[in-house]
């Protein structure tokens, strides 16, 4: 059985980035086709997207630019953005990401993480109650 091809609505990436903006806003998902048309192309978020939109056509062009840094975390990924690098703040440093064709109709801010996971060590003297009556020899 052959593997099938990736698509995003029956349309592979290619047939995407052909597409005019108008039409692959119908394709995405309400929340962010809501979210995407009340950006104004003057705001910080309308730059910011055509920052990330120069950055893609750089790539493909075959040389590898700068990653765009951002404290927009709620910028939709275009299909014309893949390929692009985008650091992205996290609350503390900058985080970087290449979008790729998976992340489609979703926002950047779902791909960093803004809370550390908690790793848990081993028990050390102090840990517990009853790890305060051993001897440290």
């Amino acid at each position: 059985m052959a593997k099938k091809d990736w698509a995003y609505r029956g349309k592979t990436l290619e047939e995407l980035q052909a597409i005019p903006n108008n039409e692959i806003i119908k394709m995405i998902p309400a929340r962010s086709r809501k979210t995407f048309l009340k950006i104004r192309p003057d705001s910080i978020q309308g730059r910011t997207m055509e920052k990330i939109l120069k950055a893609a056509e750089i790539v493909r062009q075959g040389k590898k630019p700068k990653a765009v840094r951002t404290h927009r975390r709620d910028i939709i990924i275009l299909p014309k953005m893949i390929g692009a690098n985008v650091a992205v703040y996290n609350g503390k440093k900058f985080d970087e990401i290449t979008l790729d064709k998976n992340m489609i109709g979703h926002v950047i801010g779902e791909f960093i993480f803004t809370r550390k996971p908690v790793k848990h060590g081993k028990m050390g003297i102090g840990a517990t109650g009853g790890s305060k009556a051993k001897s440290v020899k």
